[in-house]
């Protein structure tokens, strides 16, 4: 496997590249907060037969600083790595907002020979939400950002060694309760931080391209790409929608979120016979829960184009 840098924009964007040169290409991008490290237990399976190439996002893991990200500067990443790398007939593959940018990197015409989505549905708009109106919706919508923004925001996420060592094992038992082996896992958490010029480590991405990377979702009508995507498309849909939220009102807004999800997925497959989905029974890190079954949905749908 190797590692490198491709200038983007006078952005360096961090890849990793391993498969035959002549084999199709699969370009893979990972979610919001994440690295290309997600697609650990993916990409070397995928890249027996075909060429993988994982992006760190700009700001993300081994990718330049950069002040703020936005859901647009994924989709200039992804294309600025396809057109530097010539990979001719790509299937982009995201996860999360990887798979949102996925979908918005075919519908403005970029290169590529189909898409995946793998569990990318964002926030939502407030027209998605049956039971609501688009004002109580809007209202909530504004609520949960408040509060997201506050938590990317107030966390420290810049220490010394110690710190960075201690924030990650904080993960260890998240990712063993998954039946990972932390030997295996700790390296993708650990491209997570960066270490700073003055010799500090900090969290990559940091808490201000987390906020900026939010609020460029936010209320998003991402639904309205799917309409011009003209390749063909997957979506992985996972069914373990519990969120921990103890509210009543709050676990009526998101069953509703999922109602209306499932709603727009039935269009789309309806209006479209090259549009697929496969749910899932796992919660939102499919690729960690369920790496094997991924990979062969993976392969299948590339087997098909």
């Amino acid at each position: 496997m190797n590692e490198s840098t491709i200038d983007v924009d006078g952005v360096g964007v961090a890849i990793t590249d391993e498969g035959p040169r002549d084999a199709r290409p699969i370009v893979m991008l990972h979610g919001g907060s994440r690295t290309l490290a997600d697609w650990l237990f993916v990409a070397p399976a995928l890249a027996e037969r075909n060429r993988v190439v994982r992006v760190d996002f700009r700001g993300h893991g081994k990718s330049d600083v950069v002040p703020s990200f936005d859901w647009g500067d994924g989709v200039a990443d992804c294309a600025g790595i396809v057109d530097a790398l010539d990979l001719r007939d790509a299937v982009i593959v995201g996860h999360s907002l990887g798979g949102m940018t996925a979908i918005r990197y075919a519908a403005e015409g970029h290169r590529c020979a189909g898409v995946v989505n793998v569990d990318g549905f964002g926030t939502g708009h407030p027209s998605e939400f049956p039971g609501y109106s688009e004002a109580e919706a809007r209202e909530k919508l504004e609520g949960f950002a408040a509060m997201s923004e506050k938590e990317f925001l107030d966390p420290q996420d810049t220490g010394d060694e110690s710190w960075m060592d201690a924030a990650v094992a904080q993960y260890r038992a998240g990712v063993e309760a998954m039946g990972l082996r932390w030997v295996t896992a700790e390296p993708l958490v650990r491209r997570g931080y960066r270490q700073l010029d003055d010799g500090r480590w900090q969290t990559s991405p940091s808490g201000a391209i987390n906020a900026s990377m939010y609020r460029s979702l936010f209320m998003a009508d991402h639904w309205a790409y799917y309409d011009k995507v003209s390749v063909p498309t997957l979506v992985i849909r996972s069914t373990n929608d519990d969120h921990g939220m103890d509210d009543p009102e709050t676990v009526r807004f998101l069953e509703a979120m999922r109602v209306g999800l499932d709603t727009l997925l039935a269009e789309q497959t309806a209006r479209r016979p090259d549009f697929a989905v496969e749910h899932y029974e796992t919660g939102h890190m499919v690729m960690w829960e369920k790496p094997a079954e991924l990979t062969h949905s993976i392969q299948h749908f590339v087997d098909s184009l």
